[in-house]
């Protein structure tokens, strides 16, 4: 048994686990922090943004230069977003058997990775997970492609260019990781490779391994996984909830006695429940009181 983390964050969870001679990968989430480094994206032309000044350094060269702007005291970048993937170059992709998928939000690297390397294996995910990820797959590609702008020169991420720039953009962490969008037809060839299933379905695959998908109760279509052998049971356990909500229920039971439980997804305030939360907010709020006023 062998873990490998490929995920750029403590929340982007991503992972590659060798066992019983076969290789997965555990979810594929896009990290979107690169955006917070962009100029944000209007509604409507903004003569504002465009009249923002460039960033005035005669160490930077003239291409990057002109597609940093100021909005003092920080500097943006100007061009076609870019959004970071997981650490993809650690691992031979074409070695990956077979792709995981939890929930839509920790799919959406996934068409990088069948349309954009050398990955030819299979990927498993419910048939909400599926509708929901494509969903937000167009969403943000329609975000993307309303901006019409250059992509941005790599030069710019390079460690002796990067140490020019104002602090905020020369602190940006992992750029070698930091992609621009897939488009509309990787999606659909993407998603067409998706074989989906259900929650409690088993799956062989290829004679080695059962798969076997657990509601996590987490949102529509989310589930954890069990990977097993007749001797071995390895749980991937991720953002599960046991609250009463329009997702099926979390199944614990299947998870018992697993041999190794990969958790992740854990919550930092666990005694702090929406429903509570939320009649703590009222109460302070002074919600009877406005009521009965009229306001």
């Amino acid at each position: 048994f062998e873990l490998i983390s490929l995920g750029s964050h403590p929340f982007g969870h991503c992972f590659v686990m060798k066992f019983n001679d076969v290789t997965f990968m555990l979810d594929c989430p896009l990290d979107m922090t690169p955006l917070t480094h962009f100029l944000p994206i209007p509604f409507v032309p903004s003569k504002r943004l465009e009249a923002l000044k460039c960033l005035d350094d005669h160490c930077t060269p003239k291409t990057i230069a002109q597609q940093i702007k100021e909005v003092y005291p920080n500097y943006f970048l100007d061009g076609q977003l870019e959004f970071c993937l997981p650490e993809l170059g650690a691992v031979d992709l074409s070695t990956i058997d077979a792709i995981l998928i939890s929930s839509y939000h920790c799919m959406l690297a996934l068409p990088f990775i069948t349309e954009h390397s050398s990955f030819h294996g299979k990927v498993f995910a419910t048939e909400p997970t599926v509708r929901f990820g494509q969903q937000l797959m167009e969403e943000l590609l329609y975000m993307a492609e309303r901006v019409c702008k250059d992509r941005l020169p790599s030069q710019w991420k390079t460690k002796d260019c990067k140490d020019r720039l104002p602090s905020g953009l020369k602190n940006a962490v992992d750029t070698r990781c930091w992609k621009p969008l897939y488009n509309e037809s990787d999606i659909s060839c993407c998603l067409s490779k998706v074989q989906t299933v259900g929650c409690g379905q088993k799956v062989d695959l290829h004679g080695s391994v059962e798969l076997v998908s657990l509601s996590s109760g987490y949102c529509i279509g989310s589930c954890n996984w069990l990977i097993q052998t007749p001797y071995q049971k390895i749980g991937y356990l991720v953002s599960s909830s046991q609250l009463t909500t329009h997702a099926l229920p979390l199944d614990q039971t299947a998870m018992h006695n697993c041999d190794v439980l990969i958790m992740c997804g854990l919550t930092e305030a666990p005694a702090f429940t929406p429903d509570g939360m939320v009649g703590d907010f009222c109460t302070n709020l002074g919600l009877p009181d406005i009521c009965v006023r009229g306001q």
